[in-house]
């Protein structure tokens, strides 16, 4: 069997292997936020066993896009029409892509979504596990609407990771976005009910006392 022929089997047999196995990225949720509060929303990769690229895959991660969505861009400060140029909307590189030389670097925010484009030099490095690959921070509007769930979604059609030349592009990545509640969280320090109140004034009451008697000795 020639090389040709070699290299054809493989690839079938790699891609019988991999038709049901799907890298993976994940927006995790940072639950409840209030009005005015940044908000920081972690990513995260995870490079599966049997698909087209990674570890075991025929070429390493170098390329990554990510096209994300917003149900509710009008409540980020700054972004509130259709050019942007003072959206508080960002993502912000961690983990593996920060550990990696960075080749080309591209962020472009349009009408309700971020997209990032991030080529390295060299593959990214993932253990098989979720693996943090940076942040999407945005701060809300001081008159955010309570109780609003503003849904954070990717673009599967911009959504992928390739090879470094983009030779092998993967599109058949699982997907799964994040929602955030706006709430009315308390700010400060802690709070005391009425029974709390009530046993902070019989303890000072109790020190009052003892301390009229320290001075009557």
């Amino acid at each position: 069997m020639n090389a040709a022929r070699r290299w054809a089997l493989c690839a079938l047999l790699f891609a019988a292997s991999s038709a049901s196995a799907q890298d993976e990225i994940v927006l995790g949720s940072p639950s409840l936020t209030a009005p005015g509060e940044e908000v920081r929303v972690p990513v995260f990769l995870r490079d599966v066993p049997g698909t087209p690229l990674g570890a075991d895959g025929l070429a390493p991660i170098q390329w990554i896009d990510l096209s994300i969505t917003n149900s509710h861009p009008h409540l980020v400060v700054g972004c509130l029409g259709t050019t942007y140029p003072n959206c508080d909307l960002h993502f912000e590189p961690a983990g593996v892509l920060v550990a990696t030389p960075l080749e080309t670097s591209d962020t472009l925010i349009n009408i309700a979504s971020l997209y990032v484009r991030r080529i390295f030099d060299r593959a990214l490095l993932f253990t098989g596990g979720f693996d943090l690959i940076g942040y999407i921070t945005f701060r809300l509007d001081p008159k955010a609407p309570l109780g609003t769930v503003i849904l954070l979604q990717f673009d599967p059609k911009k959504t992928f990771v390739a090879n470094h030349d983009g030779t092998i592009v993967d599109l058949g990545l699982k997907l799964t976005g994040t929602s955030i509640t706006i709430a009315d969280l308390p700010v400060g320090g802690p709070t005391l009910n009425f029974a709390g109140l009530t046993i902070l004034v019989i303890l000072l009451a109790a020190a009052g006392l003892f301390v009229m008697n320290r001075l009557s000795i």
